[in-house]
C-alpha cells in the first residue's frame, strides 16, 4: 500500500501499522451522455492509464 505521506512528513504517524489494507477494486465512471465526448474519453482514457498503471506499481 503507498505509504508516502510516511515516508515524506515526520509529523504524521501510523495508526495501526501493523493491519494490511485489503485490495479494492476501483470504478472510473462517466455519465452515458459525457461518455461520447472527445474531450471526455480522452481525459477518461489518460485517468485509466495512470490508475491502472499506479495501481500495478504500489501492488508490485
Amino acid at each position: 500500500m503507498g505509504e508516502y505521506p510516511l515516508e515524506s512528513d515526520p509529523t504524521i504517524d501510523a495508526v495501526l501499522p501493523m493491519i494490511a489494507l485489503p485490495v479494492l477494486p476501483v470504478w472510473l465512471t462517466v455519465h452515458r451522455e459525457l461518455r461520447t465526448s472527445a474531450r471526455i474519453r480522452a481525459v477518461y482514457d489518460f485517468f485509466a492509464d495512470e490508475v491502472g498503471t499506479a495501481l500495478i506499481t504500489t501492488t508490485h
